[in-house]
């Protein structure tokens, strides 16, 4: 009789087949528990993200339609429009007080469980919670046209998660190898020109210049120059003011108590927005037909071009816009003080053009 005809023989394979698909069964059933025990912990740090979002989505809007209320009834009081701004704000200040308990939250979540997820998740999870960190400081500052563009890019990494999270791929290991060996930070590119606007510092200056054109547009603001400046006036009229300023800075102060520490070439960007605006607006409303009553739209356009701006006949120029206050930039600065703005700097809409 054959060896393999035994019964001993099929035994001892049927008991090794026994023995393999437990193996297999253990094996799937430990990988199948553990992706769902990830799927918990991931759901409980994107549960609090997403009631966030959602919170801040819903205090903008009742920050904005309460902005626009009080713009277009700035002129007359009405008891309804009080009460209606009344429930406004404590609408915006009950979901934006949510959204920073939900924020915290979701941070000490990722904190405890960022060792059970792939460090490619832990990193993704990261960056949208930065998102939702500039989110929130975007409705904090009433800056509403880029709370749109911050919630887009919160939606894309959500759903980078969230596609990620569907298969939890394992990386092999040239993938992991290569994902050690990159750099942490990507080299910066180097600027083409010394003055030349940083991204960070163009969206800067942006959000002061939305925040003086409308929330501070019936308002002034105070700018406070560096020392050298105050024990020298006559560095605003020297060829040399780039280089005397060059390495100073200017503490910008609005009426509500927002502050902004600008560089030389950051002012200077800053003044000629406001003043080249300004001369748009004015021109605009000069050509406004008469016979074409109602509300119409003013577009200005406005480009920046830093070499043409850091110029020390420019730069003499646009600072002479300026009425500086008699506090150095390094000093104490006392927030809603004596009040000085730039020549032409005023967006107060002309009475006969309301």
């Amino acid at each position: 009789m054959s060896e393999w005809k035994d019964p001993r023989t099929l035994i001892a394979i049927a008991g090794w087949g026994v023995a393999a698909g437990s193996f297999v069964f253990a094996v799937m059933t430990h990988l199948w528990s553990r992706r769902e025990s990830r799927h918990d912990i991931l759901s409980g740090v994107l549960r609090p993200m997403t009631r966030c979002a959602q919170s801040l989505m819903i205090a903008n809007g009742a920050r904005q339609k309460r902005e626009q209320l009080v713009f277009s009834y700035s002129n007359r009081v009405e008891p309804d429009v009080v009460a209606h701004c009344e429930s406004l704000l404590e609408r915006y200040n009950e979901h934006n007080k949510t959204a920073s308990e939900a924020f915290h939250d979701a941070e000490l979540q990722l904190a405890a469980a960022s060792f059970r997820f792939p460090r490619s998740l832990a990193q993704s999870i990261q960056k949208a919670q930065a998102t939702l960190g500039e989110l929130g400081r975007l409705v904090n500052a009433g800056i509403h046209h880029k709370v749109e563009v911050e919630l887009a890019k919160y939606r894309d990494d959500h759903g980078k998660i969230v596609k990620f999270a569907r298969g939890w791929e394992v990386a092999g290991p040239l993938e992991l190898l290569r994902h050690r060996t990159k750099e942490s930070e990507e080299p910066k590119p180097e600027r083409k020109f010394e003055y030349d606007l940083t991204q960070d510092e163009l969206d800067r200056i942006l959000e002061l210049f939305h925040k003086r054109a409308t929330t501070e547009a019936q308002n002034t603001f105070i700018v406070h120059p560096p020392q050298v400046l105050i024990d020298d006036p006559s560095i605003l009229q020297s060829d040399g003011v780039i280089e005397s300023l060059a390495d100073s800075v200017f503490t910008l102060v609005f009426q509500d108590g927002t502050t902004a520490i600008l560089g030389l070439h950051e002012l200077v960007a800053f003044t000629y927005q406001l003043c080249m605006v300004r001369i748009g607006v004015e021109e605009a409303f000069a050509n406004i037909r008469e016979d074409r009553p109602g509300p119409q739209k003013l577009e200005v356009s406005l480009t920046l071009c830093m070499r043409d701006l850091m110029r020390p006949e420019m730069v003499k120029l646009l600072l002479e816009k300026i009425t500086f206050s008699d506090m150095a930039s390094d000093g104490p600065v006392e927030p809603g003080g004596a009040a000085n703005a730039p020549e032409g700097a005023n967006f107060s809409t002309p009475p006969e053009a309301r």
